[in-house]
């Protein structure tokens, strides 16, 4: 069985002061994903569908977005969108993709 650790998100400490007690919140914004790459000997068997959904599922544990960016011409981008990601902007070759968490 495949074990995987994903990358924990990008996080913000806010910390204020309610009198003498110190209120501390850790917010999560997103959960990046910044590279993925498959030999060729390694595609199309189901590992990047495995890896996707694992940060998928901890994006849902989170309840934060998960985001990525694609080259226009990478087939990845037909395994992003049927895992559910929507194309949310285009710069010239780069798609911005983004799965959003349903509450």
């Amino acid at each position: 069985m495949l074990k995987f650790q994903p990358v924990l998100p990008y996080r913000c400490i806010v910390l204020a002061m309610h009198g003498f007690q110190p209120l501390l919140e850790l917010k999560t914004f997103k959960v990046p994903l910044t590279k993925l790459y498959l030999l060729p000997d390694f595609q199309r068997r189901g590992i990047g569908t495995f890896l996707i959904r694992q940060l998928i599922a901890q994006a849902k544990a989170l309840n934060a977005p998960l985001r990525l960016r694609v080259l226009a011409v990478n087939p990845a981008r037909r395994l992003y969108e049927r895992e559910g990601f929507s194309v949310q902007a285009q710069i010239e070759e780069r798609i911005f993709m983004e799965y959003k968490v349903k509450s």
